[in-house]
């Protein structure tokens, strides 16, 4: 299914063809791949940033090749952009033998997995912040733990945005005096710096609130602030949900 949906596409661009061969949506192909179809009511959501003009599955495919191409492993690769039954599909890595980062999810892990996934978490935040990415539709559900490793994966970027994408936007609308959502200069800056805001604080709320995570995500926060140059308004929020957790932990 890969090599027929992928001929001829270059990485971080996106050329709709015909997905094939035909099979369930849910179905993943032989042991590593799925499509992923849009559901019309879920479309206009999916574009929710006034500078951002793709389509959400075309927009999510290109995010996924800049990750791929930074070298972020724990985000699945998109291989195609494709049609499928009249809506459009992405051909992106199956995540196997995992399980949403839910209560149960979490649960099914062992303390040791479990410190590994907080780690992820935390490490996975700053390398898409230091890459200008930041995703705004973070929840349980969109992040998954592989069984037994507790190696957690980002699996939906259908919301993403790129801090290069909304300033080429905003620049072009100012130039061209046609503002539609970039109204001054220095608006995509402060809105970035809420958008990081938001990605950190409901990703790290997907982090169990038990000593041994909360320390875990500890650790890897102080890892990451010395590995990474991240901006003081990421570091900022970094810290402040970091409190966050602690305060709510458990047994702490």
């Amino acid at each position: 299914a890969a090599d027929g949906a992928t001929a001829g596409a270059e990485a971080g661009e996106t050329a709709t063809t015909t997905c094939a061969p035909e099979v369930p949506a849910s179905e993943k192909q032989g042991s590593s791949l799925v499509f992923k179809v849009e559901k019309a009511e879920r479309t206009a959501a999916h574009r929710s940033t006034p500078w951002v003009h793709h389509t959400s599955l075309d927009h999510e495919c290109i995010i996924m090749r800049r990750l791929e191409a930074a070298g972020i492993e724990n985000v699945p690769k998109c291989h195609a952009v494709c049609s499928r039954g009249g809506h459009d599909a992405i051909v992106m890595d199956f995540v196997g033998d995992s399980h949403i980062a839910n209560d149960a999810g979490w649960a099914g892990l062992s303390d040791e997995a479990q410190e590994r996934a907080s780690r992820g978490i935390v490490r996975t935040v700053a390398r898409l912040i230091n890459a200008g990415i930041v995703n705004v539709d973070q929840r349980d559900e969109n992040v998954l733990l592989k069984s037994g490793t507790g190696e957690a994966y980002f699996i939906d970027m259908g919301l993403a945005q790129s801090m290069g994408d909304l300033e080429r936007e905003c620049s072009a609308e100012l130039e061209a005096e046609r503002p539609l959502g970039c109204r001054e200069a220095g608006m995509v800056q402060r809105y970035w710096e809420d958008l990081t805001h938001l990605f950190v604080s409901s990703t790290f709320e997907i982090i169990p609130k038990a000593r041994h995570t909360v320390g875990a995500a500890r650790e890897e926060v102080s890892a990451v602030l010395e590995e990474y140059s991240l901006p003081a308004y990421a570091v900022e929020a970094v810290h402040k949900q970091l409190a966050k957790l602690e305060q709510r932990c458990k047994n702490c």
